[in-house]
């Protein structure tokens, strides 16, 4: 069981087609955190120049702000944050859920099945599927974490 699921998750992060999607849910994440900040310095400022202007107190629901309402596990407003959204779907089954039709297109999973049994086959083959579509989310999401907490404060709302 775990020679065949060790051979599936090789097969799975080893293709140039995990690491493009991979890429592109990336790229797509680094947009939305830039975009994030990028307003959110931009509200800064115009919050800063009205105290200036009307000589009032900074606006206290500045804290509404915070990092865990604006990356984008939360964030509903960036277009980036829509895109990756509606292409989650899509870059989660991509990487590697080809690979059972190309295998069963070849004959490749007639010679498999003949030294390991079914099941084992089949539950690797799931088992990569899920892992590799959980990591092409999974990464740039956290990647965007990590880039808006460098900017946006964690503060409590």
């Amino acid at each position: 069981m775990l020679r065949v699921l060790r051979l599936e998750l090789r097969k799975a992060f080893h293709n140039w087609l995990f690491l493009i999607t991979l890429g592109i849910a990336g790229v797509i994440a680094l947009w939305s955190g830039i975009s994030v900040i990028l307003a959110y310095y931009y509200d800064l400022k115009m919050m800063a120049l009205r105290a200036e202007v009307l000589n009032a107190a900074v606006n206290p629901g500045h804290s509404v702000i915070t990092l865990f309402n604006k990356w984008i596990g939360q964030d509903y407003i960036a277009m980036a944050t829509s895109l990756f959204y509606t292409l989650l779907p899509i870059l989660a089954v991509l990487p590697y859920a080809w690979s059972y039709f190309s295998e069963r297109k070849s004959g490749y999973v007639k010679l498999i099945v003949t030294r390991t049994h079914r099941n084992t086959y089949f539950l690797s083959k799931y088992a990569a599927t899920f892992v590799s579509g959980a990591l092409v989310i999974t990464v740039p999401m956290a990647l965007n974490f990590m880039l808006v907490s460098a900017f946006i404060p964690a503060s409590p709302p």
